[in-house]
């Protein structure tokens, strides 16, 4: 619902719809401490205030509701932080208890308290380490955020023997690739082979390995895990993941996938699933064959989408794939004057519209939008390393993809045009 508000642009509706989650979700994990559901929500209602303030605050008639997310914010970090003093101290040493502190420690660190992080981890893995059956994920990653490798990889080997088909993350692939522990590293990649080799999910895994490996700059590894990806009835969102991938491993791959996936929309009516056609073809250059096809494609998209952000952007990445420009900076323009999606970075359509002035022979606004999007990158990697988890991988790879092409396509050395903004 608050998502539906956001794109209505009811900014105070949507305050006072995330003021009753957060006193709903509060209210269950005091009667139910192990409610896992509801444990994770608080702190995600945390990061959609502050996206949601920062909104709020570009415009004085919604100066009352911006003022409003900031106090619940307060309200909810001062509840939880006196309740991560109460669960070190003297909860009682369950399973609930160590999940809770699990939890709180991701908050924490958010926060910056790292020594309070640290306190939370340690007093739930102590606990997990005196209970029955542990959740071996969690203490797995809560002793890799400790730097206990090899207790984190005994931790992550139990937790695959005893639930052979659980398809949780273990961890972000860039954080795999970042530790400074070899043998973690390589005994990650290795634990992920054998699940392969039990052939319970081996797409899943070939996948999640996939990942690890491109972060690492491992490319042709990656590849083969790819190949071996059968997918050619899965939604379009699946396609997707698997064509981004592809696109960073193998451009020919990319290609491929891409031809298969608007082999099968050709004829579809179902607009989510054209969206994820749309945006994965726009993803990366295409090749003179695929021109026909992925014309009529586009046209048949312009019917069934909507005019909303996500559809602007895809729409305007295909364009520009196509040579037609003109047409791209009107949707790229489009999507950018659509109420902001917390899900969706304006840096790929500010990437898009560099490429695009670029091709338009208006060098500087090229390099203005360039250096917009470079910036927004430059500060979602800075909070990466605070919150992995606000990074996905996927919009990761998707801006490091577009930020080579546009770097290698707008060249500051190269002559420009008269100035002008890029607004």
């Amino acid at each position: 619902m608050v998502d539906l508000l956001l794109e209505q642009n009811r900014i105070p509706e949507a305050v006072d719809g995330l003021k009753q989650a957060s006193v709903a979700y509060q209210a269950i994990t005091k009667h139910d401490a192990s409610n896992a559901y509801a444990l994770q929500q608080i702190p995600n209602i945390l990061s959609r205030l502050k996206n949601l303030s920062k909104l709020a605050s570009e415009r004085e008639e919604w100066s009352a509701a911006a003022q409003e997310t900031m106090e619940l914010s307060k309200t909810l970090e001062t509840s939880l932080a006196d309740e991560y003093k109460d669960l070190v101290t003297s909860a009682a040493p369950d399973h609930a208890t160590a999940r809770r502190l699990f939890e709180l420690s991701t908050l924490l660190r958010r926060q910056g308290r790292l020594d309070d992080e640290v306190k939370a981890l340690q007093r739930a893995i102590s606990i997990w380490e005196s209970v029955p059956n542990p959740d071996y994920l969690e203490r797995g990653q809560a002793q890799f955020r400790l730097k206990n490798y090899a207790a984190a990889l005994a931790d992550m080997e139990a937790f695959m023997s005893a639930y052979l088909r659980d398809t949780r993350p273990w961890f972000s692939p860039h954080e795999v690739a970042a530790c400074p522990d070899v043998g973690f590293r390589q005994g990650i990649l290795d634990l992920m082979a054998k699940k392969i080799a039990r052939d319970q999910v081996p797409d899943h895994f070939r996948k999640e390995r996939a990942k690890i490996l491109l972060a690492m700059n491992e490319r042709d590894l990656a590849r083969v895990e790819l190949d071996h990806v059968i997918n050619p009835d899965s939604g379009a969102h699946e396609h997707y993941s698997v064509a981004l991938m592809t696109l960073a491993a193998t451009p020919t791959g990319f290609h491929k996938r891409c031809g298969e996936l608007v082999n099968q929309l050709k004829d579809c009516t179902d607009a989510d699933e054209i969206y994820w056609g749309v945006w994965t073809c726009a993803l990366g250059p295409m090749v003179e064959d695929d021109t026909q096809a992925l014309t009529k494609f586009l046209e048949h998209a312009r019917t069934k989408l909507t005019k909303d952000r996500q559809s602007q952007l895809s729409l305007g990445g295909l364009e520009f794939r196509l040579g037609r420009f003109a047409e791209a900076e009107q949707s790229l323009r489009a999507c950018l004057a659509e109420p902001d999606d917390a899900n969706l970075s304006p840096a790929y359509a500010w990437y898009f519209l560099a490429m695009t002035h670029e091709r338009l022979e208006q060098h500087d606004q090229a390099l203005q939008w360039l250096a917009k999007a470079q910036e927004s990158r430059a500060q979602m990697l800075a909070e990466s390393t605070k919150d992995p988890a606000s990074l996905p991988w996927n919009r990761r790879l998707t801006l490091d993809l577009l930020d080579a092409e546009a770097q290698a396509m707008v060249k500051p050395s190269e002559a420009t045009l008269a100035p002008s903004s890029p607004e």
